[in-house]
């Protein structure tokens, strides 16, 4: 038998989280050049960031 160690929700938080981070680390230290307004977009990541640690607190 093959078990998951991971369910799909976990895979997509784990891949999410570093999304987000690497959004928010792009946006702010090397400028965010496709952005009109890189904060704007720091800021919105920062959101997707604590959703997903809300979402995985509550998952858990």
């Amino acid at each position: 038998m093959h078990y998951s160690v991971w369910d799909l929700p976990i895979r997509l938080f784990h891949w999410g989280l570093v999304g987000g981070v690497g959004l928010a680390f792009y946006t702010m230290k090397l400028g965010g050049a496709p952005f009109l307004f890189p904060v704007q977009v720091h800021a919105k990541a920062g959101y997707v960031v604590l959703g997903l640690l809300l979402f995985r607190w509550l998952w858990g």
